[in-house]
């Protein structure tokens, strides 16, 4: 292992490719001191059952417990194609008394539009005071009444540029009905594919990873984010486009342990094509 740490890192550290083709950074910032989070928490019928509804709470626990003084947090629940907005960022980061006085008010019941949902997160969470913002989804992942297009969401969120992780609450053995097997019925899988594209990720609380251990995990990444930015050609075609960071440069163990170093960033973004320094 390689444990030469990689903070600071500064721009020049970071190459920057869109669809193979290496493009100049042209904004730049490293990691913040204070992050702002909103928690979404699905309330719908099925998770009311099995136990999903305690490891909600726990996980909001364990999350209570990573906070510092300049966090913020937002607690946004959902069920039967309604939500509503708990706890609004200006409360700053909470207590763990306060977020059990609300999640011991939970209760599963109707059916479950995560995306839905979802397309309204991020602009709560870029109201927060926070520098760094992130969408935290708690969920079983099947959704079954949203009026939303899974494409028209990917496009909010691309263009929102904040994070999604997704805590995967489903049953390990659950498959779907037959009847509900659809292109309409999203699933688990399909939280996964969206989290990744955003730049986030998928913790999945269970045997080999305990809620503790997950929250740790993404409180490190939360903190460690950097911030890249480039501008893109309106008049180009709108697409999808594939992006890829590496970092480079480094003498001795630092270098190596940038070479061995994950990187999660955004898989793509739906738009132009970047404008090259000839353009600018």
């Amino acid at each position: 292992p390689y444990t030469e740490p990689l903070l600071p890192l500064d721009q020049d550290a970071f190459q920057l490719e869109v669809d193979g083709t290496r493009i100049p950074i042209h904004d730049f910032e490293g990691p913040a001191e204070d992050v702002g989070i909103l928690v979404l928490q699905d309330l719908s019928g099925s998770m009311g059952l099995g136990g999903k509804l305690d490891r909600s709470r726990e996980i909001l626990g364990e999350l209570s417990t990573q906070l510092r003084d300049g966090d913020d947090v937002a607690l946004m629940s959902f069920g039967d194609g309604r939500h509503s907005l708990e706890r609004p960022f200006l409360l700053g980061r909470g207590n763990a008394g306060e977020f059990d006085a609300l999640a011991s008010r939970w209760k599963g019941w109707g059916k479950t539009a995560i995306r839905d949902a979802l397309v309204h997160a991020p602009a709560i969470a870029r109201s927060s005071r926070s520098a760094r913002t992130a969408m935290v989804l708690l969920t079983d992942g099947r959704d079954n009444l949203s009026q939303i297009s899974p494409r028209a969401l990917q496009e909010v969120l691309a263009a929102s540029a904040v994070p999604l992780f997704v805590f995967d609450l489903s049953a390990p053995t659950a498959t779907p009905p037959s009847a509900e097997r659809s292109r309409d019925v999203w699933t688990i899988s399909s939280l996964r594919e969206l989290a990744r594209a955003t730049g986030g990720t998928t913790f999945r609380v269970g045997r080999s990873l305990s809620a503790a251990q997950a929250v740790r995990s993404l409180a490190e990444r939360l903190r460690r984010q950097y911030w890249l930015a480039f501008p893109i050609a309106s008049d180009s075609e709108q697409r999808p486009r594939e992006i890829e960071v590496r970092l480079t440069g480094g003498r001795g163990s630092r270098r190596k342990a940038r070479q061995h170093a994950v990187l999660h960033h955004r898989s793509h973004y739906i738009g132009g094509a970047p404008l090259g320094p000839d353009t600018l």
